[in-house]
Order: C-alpha cells, then structure tokens, then sequence
C-alpha cells in the first residue's frame, strides 16, 4: 500500500519522523525541483537514507530544508545498506544543526564578501578623487603657466618624473665646489622638478628666484641659453635645457665667476645626456 502527498499537506521533519512514529517498514520517496531522496525504514527505524549523491546524515542536511515537492511511501521496501549511527531524533537534531552552521557560515562569507566589495568600492572612490584632484592642479598649474608666459610654455611643461641619475647629477654638482649652495631643476613657472642644497640656512638664499629667472630666460625676445646674475646674496647661473625646463646653480659670493660657470657647464652637460 502507498501513501502519496505533497509537502504542502505535510511538513519534511513531521514527513521523516511519520514512518518511525507508525513504527513502518518501507521506502519514503520525496522529490523536490528535479532531485530524488529516498529513506528506508524499518519497524520505525531509520536505517539509510540518500538525496542525490549525499547519504545517510548528509542526506537528512539537504532534506530538512525541502518545503515543496511530493513524496510517496511504499510499505514492505527494505534495504541492506545501513548510514546512520543515531536513532531517528537524534539524527534529525544533528542534520538540523549542520544545516543552521553552514547557513551561518554562508551568511558570514557573504557579509565578508560585501565588506571587501565595499572596501574596493571605497578605494576605487578614493582613487578616482585623488585622480580628479591631480588633473585640477595640472590644469590650474597649466592656467597659471598660460598666463605668465603664454601657451606655448604650458605646451611644453614636461610630465615625465626625473630618474633618480638626474637627482645624483644635481648632487654632484653640490658637491664639487664648497662654494654651490643650491643646484635646482625646474620649469620657467617656478615648479621645482628637483633640487638639492647645502642646508636648509644656504638654500634660503636662493628662494623666490626661480620664477623670476625663468619668466627673463622665456619672454626675453630672443632665444635666451643662460642667464648669469649677481646679487648682495649669491651669484646663480641659469642655464636653459631642452624641452624649457631650466637648471640654476646658485654659490655664495666668495665663489669666483669662473668656478661658478665650469660647475654649471658640468651640471648641463651630464644633464643633456639624460633628459
């Protein structure tokens, strides 16, 4: 004799434990979106159970969370296989816990999963502000450039960073008179692209006259090579590299002229090489 129904009439814990309750030996069928469980019993006692490719308690993880499909019990089925350790509650209550623990851990991998999704959003947002942040400055930068000293210099403001041989020409250069107190690269707008002095006291001697030198080398009216000027402070000779950027040597005025001008020659020449 069978007995058929849907999980609409019967709930799956109530269905599971129905057999064991009529102490019943057969097969307990139920299918649910295109798998088969089967569970055998006998006199009441759960014996095997399999759902797709899971038995015995493993079964019982995936069952318990059925809540559509039909089933069908036929009565005198029995089977020789044998996958379960506890009696029917018991096997039940563990296939219960083992369902909620991996929905917990489901859950808790999910939110991980959010919180690195938004992490990522986070940093993605940050980036693109830092990118939006710095294509403004270049442009105030280059506005300000147009405005000193027309578009054909903003055309030209280099974009590349200077490699660290360039950095150790500039120091070189620092180094091979005591009198050169501040060896500076940059741009005819006053942007400093690199620059080594002596101390922080002999480098303030040369503050505030980049832009200046660099506004006389690129309006003077003819093409300008170097610029050679002589204050109460220092002496700085400001030479003109390709692409208009300008490199300056600046030395305190116990330097003769002629020390002043073969530093530079070697400055601008190992630079030449490399820019």
């Amino acid at each position: 004799m069978a007995l058929n129904g849907t999980l609409a009439d019967m709930g799956v814990i109530d269905l599971i434990q129905f057999p064991n309750k009529s102490r019943k030996t057969g097969e307990l069928i139920i299918r649910s979106n295109d798998v088969v469980s089967s569970l055998f019993y006998a006199d009441g006692r759960l014996v095997h159970a399999r759902a797709g490719e899971s038995q015995g308690v493993e079964a019982l993880v995936h069952l318990v969370s059925w809540d559509s499909g039909e089933f069908e019990f036929q009565t005198g089925v029995t089977c020789e296989e044998r996958s379960f350790e506890f009696d029917l509650h018991r096997s039940l209550m563990l296939a219960l816990k083992l369902r909620d623990e991996r929905a917990e851990e489901e859950r808790r991998r999910e939110e991980e999963r959010r919180r690195e999704e938004e992490r990522k959003l986070e940093e993605a947002r940050k980036l693109e502000e830092a990118r939006k942040l710095e294509e403004a400055r270049k442009l105030e930068e280059t506005r300000k450039l147009e405005m000193a000293h027309g578009p054909r210099a903003a055309a030209k403001r280099p974009t590349a960073e200077f490699s660290p041989s360039v950095i150790k020409i500039l120091k070189d250069c620092l180094e091979s008179s005591r009198f050169v107190i501040d060896v500076c690269l940059f741009h005819p707008s006053g942007s400093v692209l690199g620059r080594v002095v002596r101390d922080n006291d002999s480098g303030e001697e040369a503050e505030g006259i980049l832009e200046p030198l660099g506004g006389l080398v690129t309006s003077y009216p003819r093409t300008v090579t170097r610029v050679l000027v002589e204050d109460a402070l220092c002496t700085v000779l400001c030479h003109r590299l390709k692409d208009d950027l300008l490199v300056s040597v600046t030395a305190d005025k116990k330097a003769s002229l002629g020390a002043v001008v073969i530093s530079a020659n070697k400055l601008v020449s190992g630079l030449e090489g490399l820019l």
